[in-house]
């Protein structure tokens, strides 16, 4: 039955790639069917699931969780490893954007929902770049300066990291990583979560000015191990 199953994503993703248009679909083929053994395939805007392969030498199966998902292949630091069977946790704001994750990634959970500091309605931005999309009233205006404009905008209520990760996450679960991504909230959601209940081996947060640090996960025994120049990659020094 583990066979079939991944054989129907191998299948789906295929199908996937040839309803976008890419251009790239022999390569893909090649690689899956194992006749390209010297090309190294990333998913990711800048080769981040490499950087995490490495780090996780190569891990066989584990758990992830991504907030800011936004795709379940386009920009994904996770979907490398869900084809390699792992399963995890996607986290995404945007209105619908939960169906392609039902339709491609049925191992995982898949939940639609805001993440802010308090139960509340905010506002949120939606471009037609979808991986734009934010609540963060700054974010929208340095988007709006880069030639940018939200098409339209939706109020929606939003949780906080903890109640997402209690609902949803075991407590006794290994989390292998995590890959924050959600235009200009990152560092206020690193704030929220409780490291002595949930501590992933490695996080990684969107970085888009530069090198900024982060505090919250410094103090909570992380230190930064790579950089793409819009990802920051950080990994628990004391694993328990």
């Amino acid at each position: 039955m583990k066979r079939k199953s991944r054989l129907h994503d191998m299948n789906s993703i295929i199908k996937w790639l040839k309803m976008s248009g890419c251009n790239f679909m022999p390569i893909i083929k090649g690689i899956l069917s194992g006749n390209m053994p010297y090309i190294h395939y990333s998913f990711s805007q800048e080769g981040e699931d490499m950087i995490l392969d490495n780090l996780l030498e190569f891990k066989k199966d584990g758990y992830y969780i991504d907030i800011g998902a936004y795709h379940p292949f386009r920009f994904s630091n996770t979907v490398r490893f869900y084809y390699r069977g792992w399963h995890g946790l996607n986290i995404d704001a945007t209105p619908g954007s939960m169906k392609a994750f039902n339709r491609y990634r049925r191992r995982d959970t898949n939940v639609e929902a805001g993440l802010s500091s308090a139960n509340e309605k905010l506002t949120y931005y939606i471009f037609e770049e979808g991986g734009l999309n934010t609540f963060d009233a700054s974010s929208l205006e340095k988007l709006k300066e880069a030639g940018h404009k939200p098409i339209r905008k939706v109020s929606i209520k939003t949780y906080t990291i903890m109640q997402i990760l209690d609902k949803y996450v075991d407590e006794n679960q290994e989390i292998d990583f995590m890959d924050i991504d959600i235009e200009g909230y990152d560092t206020k959601i690193i704030s929220q979560i409780d490291f002595s209940k949930y501590h992933p081996n490695i996080i990684m947060m969107e970085s888009w000015e530069g090198l900024q640090g982060a505090p919250a996960l410094e103090d909570n025994g992380y230190r930064l191990v790579a950089f793409t120049g819009r990802t920051a990659i950080y990994k628990r020094e004391v694993i328990s």
